[in-house]
């Protein structure tokens, strides 16, 4: 569970404290319900909307998924004090909805973008992946070795390293 916010309003706090809570039980549309009543309450706080997004996506709704998730980036852009490694975030969270809803060339636009503003490893797995499943093997495996120069102890860019050698 992403745990990254913060919000001026007393609803809103007990609101994203409730949800979290509600998710961490598992159930997952009342989280939803509570964190849309925090984003009512603080409609800028960028962390709500990308547990939202994370929510929706459990449940299979990918549309509401995609809306949460591009306001998170969106609200990660418009604000100053916002790390890039939290734009890189929302631009992964984006690609991981593409990719549930099998738009791969979507998935991987938004992985790229994220690894432009901000090397993960995370991003690199999911990239090298990715290419990896559509065949394009030296690609991915340069993927998973940035991955690697950025920790070099990371189980799965050397698993997915291993799998993409054996094709």
């Amino acid at each position: 569970m992403m745990g990254w916010v913060t919000m001026d309003q007393p609803n809103s706090k007990r609101a994203l404290r409730m949800a979290e809570r509600l998710w961490e039980a598992g159930d997952l549309r009342a989280a939803r319900r509570r964190y849309l009543l925090s984003v009512r309450h603080a409609p800028k706080n960028r962390g709500a909307w990308g547990c939202l997004s994370s929510i929706c996506m459990e449940l299979g709704n990918l549309h509401e998924a995609l809306h949460a998730a591009h306001r998170m980036r969106i609200l990660c852009q418009q604000d100053d004090t916002s790390s890039p490694n939290a734009l890189a975030l929302s631009c992964i969270q984006i690609s991981r909805v593409h990719a549930e809803a099998r738009r791969t060339i979507l998935a991987e636009r938004y992985l790229r973008k994220s690894l432009e503003i901000y090397q993960k490893v995370d991003a690199h797995v999911l990239l090298g992946s990715s290419l990896g499943n559509r065949g394009k093997t030296a690609e991915a495996m340069r993927c998973f070795r940035r991955g690697l120069r950025l920790d070099p102890s990371n189980e799965e860019c050397h698993h997915f390293l291993g799998l993409t050698y054996k094709k």
